[in-house]
């Protein structure tokens, strides 16, 4: 939140960009909608088609908001990775141009411009396609400064949209080449791992099979307590240090090494009602510090549990607050991140060429997709490697 002049409300410093006005427009128009400026609220009206390629490659948007005036592909203005037509018409600024734009201006008015935070889903269009054109052009336009990605990942199975697989592999190798570091949540993960904890939290709302109806919207906030709770100052252990939120910190914590940058992001307690002041907590930080475990994604059944690295940020009194005790648990508890077999779903569509046409008619190459399977496999290699050295 930034005050830009004396007596202002409070802004976000923050960019809301999408191919559709139903999401922002219902944003902005709720309580909170004081919040946002409107230079920094951009949408279309088109929507991307649930297409990877028509988000990165179709930047100008719906046909709707063309001008009249026609020009010849020799004197047409060009985009990088473009496909020649033989006939184009001059638009309005893109949408990611006016991003860029607006990325600027809240980088020249910070007092300091530690980076960029980019929260997206990776199954759509919007959020795939132009999401990767974008990460693309903020690395390139701020390159000493961290990028890190808030991705949320589809549901596997039926899905969202039958592109979905091909939209994450390219999306993910995307982040992997222009981002510092991902926190990636999944939908179906988190939907299991929630639903076992408000079956004993909340029995009420629970089906005759046991399993707590759990609501998108549910979903949506735990993710956004996450975050809160990432991002929040806090007041640190070490009195030498700040509490403000460093995202450099946070990678280089982290993401010690390049290639592992992959990250997932877990809070304890959850409160669903952020409306009902929460009463006095009886918990002991013991029962915080398994209520966490508990909410962490399990990928494997293996009783040994690895990871690359962690960081635990604490928020409550620090009166019976043992941190060396609090990181044995955790020690002892968390399990290694474990890729799934999206990529393995996605290489036999990809063999039996389904629905690539709909890739290539707006501009996809053979030897992008081809590249971003190779991406995929050296990341989940470069994974067990280091697991099994350590």
């Amino acid at each position: 939140m930034s005050d830009t002049t004396f007596f202002e409300q409070k802004k976000a410093r923050s960019i809301l960009v999408d191919s559709e006005s139903k999401v922002i427009s219902s944003i902005c128009g709720s309580k909170a909608g004081h919040y946002w400026k409107p230079e920094s609220v951009f949408y279309e009206y088109a929507g991307r088609g649930n297409n990877w390629a028509y988000g990165y490659y179709d930047l100008k948007g719906s046909k709707r908001h063309q001008k009249s005036i026609q020009k010849t592909p020799s004197t047409a203005k060009s985009t990088r990775r473009s496909v020649t037509a033989p006939l184009i018409t001059e638009l309005k600024p893109s949408i990611l141009s006016t991003t860029m734009d607006a990325i600027r201006r809240e980088a020249e008015a910070a007092d300091f411009f530690s980076g960029v935070v980019m929260t997206h889903s990776i199954a759509g269009g919007t959020g795939s396609g132009l999401g990767s054109h974008l990460v693309e052009d903020i690395k390139d336009q701020y390159p000493h400064h961290p990028l890190l990605s808030v991705s949320i990942a589809p549901f596997q199975g039926g899905g969202e949209t039958p592109l979905q697989s091909y939209n994450s592999l390219l999306t993910l190798t995307w982040l992997q080449q222009y981002t510092d570091g991902i926190i990636l949540f999944q939908n179906g993960q988190l939907m299991k791992s929630l639903s076992s904890i408000f079956a004993k939290t909340n029995p009420s709302n629970v089906d005759a099979k046991g399993q707590y109806r759990l609501s998108l919207s549910e979903v949506n906030l735990y993710i956004a307590n996450a975050m809160a709770g990432l991002f929040l100052p806090t007041a640190p252990a070490d009195s030498t240090k700040n509490g403000s939120f460093n995202l450099m910190d946070l990678i280089t914590c982290v993401c010690p090494v390049h290639n592992l940058k992959f990250m997932e992001l877990n809070t304890f307690p959850f409160v669903t009602n952020v409306k009902k002041k929460p009463p006095k907590s009886l918990m002991t930080w013991r029962d915080v510090t398994n209520g966490l475990l508990s909410t962490t994604c399990r990928y494997t059944r293996e009783s040994i549990a690895r990871t690359v690295t962690a960081r635990v940020i604490v928020r409550g009194a620090s009166d019976d607050f043992s941190p060396s005790s609090m990181m044995t648990q955790i020690q002892k508890g968390h399990s290694i991140v474990r890729w799934n077999d999206r990529p393995l779903q996605v290489q036999a569509k990809y063999e039996a060429g389904a629905y690539l046409h709909w890739y290539h008619q707006h501009g996809l190459e053979e030897d992008t997709l081809v590249s971003s399977f190779e991406t995929m496999r050296r990341i989940m290699d470069d994974y067990e490697t280091f697991t099994l050295e350590t």
